[in-house]
């Protein structure tokens, strides 16, 4: 009898536990669900801004010939293009916490699984930013090399007045070597651009699926 009692005891005390933990893995997902859904939209924006960026370099590029000279609004519209972009913040709130905590034993084999191959594409996305972000400076340091601000500065200042009329050239130099390396690195550059851009397009999608997968897998819908 005394045996039972203990068994049985066991028993209440294991379910009890069960039931604890299934209850806290399914506030992770919750939780999860909507760092994807914040994940999703910032990828979705970053990515559209990437590809609008890629797509007027090149049309820089396809009048590489005329690059830093004559019209000075265009020259700093151009150089403006070259200098910046949005930055993807991974919103990894949920994950650190299942990670530092031990709490992904408290997942689905299955969802766990989806959770850490997401995870394992994004930190190779922000391996490919941090990349674009060496060849983004090495743009910026070229470009502040052989880049005439005094006279970029001066056109603008001028812009309506007839002495503007005069052909500008903005460049530090006519080297053809110099204009080929300078191509090459914005080539670069806009090639990198997109590409980040696919892998954003994709990383979006893989999240959406996610979402849909843990939804259904949780029965939260």
């Amino acid at each position: 009898m005394l045996f039972l009692a203990v068994t049985l005891g066991f028993f209440v005390e294991n379910q009890r536990e069960h039931y604890t933990e299934g209850k806290r893995g399914k506030q992770y997902i919750r939780s999860l669900i909507e760092d994807l859904k914040i994940d999703s939209a910032k990828l979705y924006f970053v990515s559209s801004e990437f590809k609008k960026i890629s797509a007027a370099v090149d049309t820089l590029l396809y009048d590489f010939d005329d690059f830093g000279k004559n019209d000075p609004l265009q020259f700093k519209r151009q150089y403006d293009l070259l200098h910046g972009f949005p930055d993807f913040i991974y919103t990894d709130r949920t994950i650190q916490q299942l990670k530092s905590s031990g709490g992904l034993r408290l997942i689905h084999g299955a969802a766990s699984d989806s959770i850490i191959n997401y995870d394992s594409q994004v930190q190779d996305l922000l391996l490919e930013l941090t990349s674009l972000g060496r060849a983004y400076e090495t743009q910026g340091q070229l470009l502040n090399q052989h880049v005439n601000m005094k006279a970029l500065r001066d056109a603008l200042a001028d812009q309506g007045a007839a002495k503007n009329k005069k052909v500008n050239f903005f460049l530090l130099t006519d080297d053809k070597n110099v204009l080929a390396y300078i191509y090459n690195t914005v080539l670069g550059y806009k090639e990198y651009l997109f590409g980040i851009s696919q892998q954003m397009d994709g990383l979006k999608h893989m999240a959406i699926e996610l979402i849909s997968f843990l939804e259904k897998d949780y029965q939260l819908k």
